[in-house]
């Protein structure tokens, strides 16, 4: 019983040494995967519909989301027709109780910044045939929830924290994307 004891700990051991020791892989898909990016398309998901209630509206959103994008990273063009899209979705729930009473509310915000790409489609027939794919470049998602009252306000810090997280992040991709850098 002792030897197998032994030889079992021994086996584990080499193990997680094996593992330790192993070399991290060299392969770097994306090195700086904002790099080079000059604009973006904003796109807003349909809201969910208690969002309304508590005066949450895609109006408001990506009017808060431009104001933030043009003072935190104003080299960075906001077109419609951009290839890359800045995606944003919120998902909320306004809690009741079993008696009906409102005991607030509870979201998810998620921001994600998409790149469309080109992928190669073998095929006999026409062997330059290639179809887009979505490739996603940056994401950052967020729960919350509180009072109705408090609502818009806490989602408009999130979106502030969220999109200076961004701007962090794209400049450390792409050196020198602010005025006076």
């Amino acid at each position: 019983m002792k030897y197998n004891l032994e030889k079992t700990l021994l086996t584990m051991l080499l193990i997680i040494l094996s593992f330790a020791w192993a070399a991290p892989s060299k392969a770097v898909i994306f090195p700086r995967p904002l790099e080079g990016i000059s604009e973006v398309r904003i796109v807003i998901d349909k809201l969910p519909p208690d969002a309304l209630t508590v005066n949450i509206t895609e109006k408001a959103l990506k009017d808060t989301i431009l104001t933030l994008l043009n003072r935190n990273l104003p080299k960075l063009k906001l077109t419609d027709s951009a290839p890359v899209d800045l995606n944003v979705s919120l998902a909320l729930i306004r809690a009741t109780s079993r008696t009906g009473s409102y005991l607030g509310y509870y979201s998810h915000l998620l921001v994600k910044l998409v790149d469309y790409v080109r992928v190669p489609y073998p095929s006999v027939e026409a062997p330059e045939f290639y179809r887009f794919a979505k490739a996603l470049l940056w994401e950052r998602g967020v729960l919350f929830g509180g009072s109705s009252e408090d609502a818009w306000g806490q989602l408009e810090n999130i979106l502030t924290e969220t999109m200076e997280r961004f701007a962090t992040d794209y400049c450390y991709d792409n050196p020198g994307c602010r005025k006076g850098e």
